[in-house]
Order: C-alpha cells, then sequence, then structure tokens
C-alpha cells in the first residue's frame, strides 16, 4: 500500500474524540492541506500517517480515507506504538515525518555513508540519529546525539581537541526555549 505525504500539512481538530472514535473533523477548508487516501493504486489503497498533539502528548493514527479537499478523515488509531486517546477540539493535527518512516528509508541499516562522505548512525530502537561524523578542513568532527523523552537533549562534539556540549530545553508542549552551550579542551 503506498504511503502519500504533502509539505507542511497542518491543521486543528474542529472537534474533540474519543479514544476509539474513527472519524477525525479538521477546521474547515483545512482538509484541502492534506492529500487524498483511500484510492485504490495497482490494487492497493493508499494512505498517509497524522500526528496528532497536545500537551499530554501524541499519537500516530493512520489515514485510510480521505476525500481531496473534504474535512472528514477515516483514520486507524494507535499506530506505532502511540496510544489511541482522547483529544479536544483545537488539537494539532498535521502531516508528519515519524521515525518509523526514517527507519524503513534506511532499511535495516544502522549506519550509512552520505554522498558528502559524512558517516551517520541510527539508533536501531528508535530511528534516531545518533552519531554523525564528516570530515572539516581535513580533520574528522563526530557529533553525538542524545535523546531524552522523545526530544533531542543534548549535542556533544568532538573536533580538533575540543568537546563543545550543547544541552537543550523544551516547555511542555515539546517546543523547544532554548540551550546552553559549554567548551572543553580534551
Amino acid at each position: 500500500m503506498p504511503q502519500r505525504f504533502a509539505n507542511a500539512a497542518r491543521a486543528t481538530l474542529a472537534a474533540g474524540i474519543g479514544g476509539s472514535d474513527t472519524t477525525l473533523a479538521l477546521e474547515a477548508g483545512t482538509g484541502a492541506l492534506f492529500p487524498p487516501a483511500g484510492m485504490s493504486i495497482n490494487g492497493d489503497n493508499d494512505w498517509w500517517l497524522l500526528t496528532l498533539q497536545d500537551q499530554a502528548g501524541i499519537e500516530i493514527v493512520k489515514v485510510t480515507d480521505h476525500a481531496a479537499g473534504a474535512d472528514t478523515l477515516t483514520v486507524e488509531r494507535g499506530q506505532q506504538g502511540t496510544p489511541a486517546r482522547a483529544f479536544a477540539a483545537g488539537t494539532v493535527a498535521g502531516l508528519r515525518i515519524t521515525a518509523a518512516d526514517a527507519k524503513a528509508w534506511a532499511g535495516t541499516a544502522e549506519r550509512l555513508t552520505e554522498p558528502s562522505g559524512a558517516t551517520v548512525s541510527y539508533d536501531p530502537a528508535t530511528g534516531n540519529v545518533s552519531q554523525v561524523t564528516r570530515i572539516v578542513n581535513g580533520a574528522p568532527m563526530t557529533t553525538s546525539y542524545i535523546y531524552a523523552g522523545g526530544s533531542l537533549s543534548q549535542t556533544q562534539t568532538v573536533y580538533q581537541g575540543a568537546l563543545r556540549t550543547v544541552s537543550y530545553s523544551y516547555d511542555a508542549a515539546g517546543r523547544n526555549t532554548g540551550y546552553t552551550a559549554t567548551e572543553e579542551t580534551l
């Protein structure tokens, strides 16, 4: 079944939903931002993933039916290990690339070398980038990525005998609110 995508498709729920509801209503006129779903392509129906997000967290749902331009979606709840739960009217609904999408594109590889020569390592459990090594001015520069609660919490970069650590902070909605940086000689 082909997965569909759209650039920056984002809306809000027009009405609240319970944990078992399979029909979602988007704010009037915003359904046109999202691709259609449920059309047969070579005998398989297309679909896409929608992430619902409020201050308590996220749920990923699979959109299995959406007529072009319509503000109503038919969904399968609780995808990719996220719990199906209630969301209020006004909840953000966005078509986003998920960690599972990235992992699928990378195949089962836990390490890839990009055309630029950079080596990218992935955490096999989450699909998150765990380390990137690239050559800068003839010397290797390695950045490690550390996650907490699904968000990037810290990066550590080693380059030409120095360690630079950047720690990130977030508000309750998961938005980045700032960072602190330190540097030390190794």
